[in-house]
């Protein structure tokens, strides 16, 4: 189970997924990918981790469609690669960050389609191959506004007690 719901007031990744304990010898394991929203007076934030950067990635883009979407249930497996895959250019992480997830509101809006996760590869030379996993806007159910954009206030990806994290603040 991934890590959803408010971070913990320190405002880091939890060591386990939400409602996950510890063990009676010691804390859980840390939760490879996850996510949490954190308060923010106006927009929506959220943080987001993974042990790589493109699992970081891939789990803001879940985060995303967190914000705005509640998949229905589906009669057969779940949402697989669609569409054309993204090419981000060689940059620093966080403008790849912002690039990743402007495409994936741009989709919403321009082709209908909402991306509900996402395979990311690291290329050679620094850029970003992305597959979004995409699934028609008519097969979720709308819980929020489209965000309009990202915000650059407060954006960053850094590495943190060994994993990879992202904060993401979105206009809506």
């Amino acid at each position: 189970m991934r890590g959803q719901g408010p971070c913990p007031e320190s405002r880091r990744p939890p060591s386990t997924p939400q409602g996950a304990g510890g063990t009676p010898s010691g804390p859980a394991a840390p939760a490879p990918c996850g996510h949490c929203f954190v308060p923010h007076t106006a927009d929506v934030a959220f943080e987001a981790w993974g042990p790589t950067v493109p699992a970081c990635l891939e789990e803001c883009v879940r985060a995303l469609a967190g914000v705005f979407v509640e998949r229905r249930p589906a009669s057969g497996p779940g949402p697989g690669p669609a569409g054309e895959p993204v090419h981000l250019d060689p940059a620093p992480l966080e403008e790849q960050l912002v690039n990743l997830l402007e495409e994936v509101i741009y989709r919403v809006e321009v082709s209908g389609q909402v991306a509900l996760g996402a395979q990311v590869e690291e290329m050679a030379g620094g850029g970003l191959q992305v597959r979004l996993e995409t699934v028609p806007v008519s097969e979720v159910e709308l819980i929020g506004a489209v965000p309009k954009a990202v915000a650059w206030h407060q954006l960053s990806v850094r590495q943190q007690d060994g994993r990879w994290v992202a904060r993401v603040t979105l206009d809506v």
